[in-house]
């Protein structure tokens, strides 16, 4: 399709940023003591609550890290602390 000028569009994906929670298992697990299972879970209960509260939705945003997009949260104090709430041990 490229070939055919079709253009891949990236209209406002920004670069994942210094203060982003990169919801990825490799930033949980070296984030968060536990099992990959329990952060994972944990983490879903996080993102499902902040994206319910219509104060708090719009911190949850789609960035680029390299060449693939990874779930964010914009304000990554916040989301470390709702995992702490939910049992979470920081590193």
């Amino acid at each position: 399709m490229v070939e055919k000028g079709a253009r891949l569009k990236e209209h406002g994906v920004l670069d994942l940023q210094e203060t982003d929670a990169p919801i990825s298992q490799t930033w949980l697990l070296q984030t968060f003591f536990g099992s990959d299972p329990h952060i994972k879970s944990l983490a879903t209960q996080v993102i499902r609550e902040l994206g319910e509260n219509e104060d708090t939705k719009s911190l949850i945003v789609t960035r680029k890290n390299g060449t693939h997009h990874v779930a964010s949260v914009t304000d990554s104090e916040l989301f470390k602390r709702m995992m702490v709430e939910k049992g979470a041990r920081l590193r």
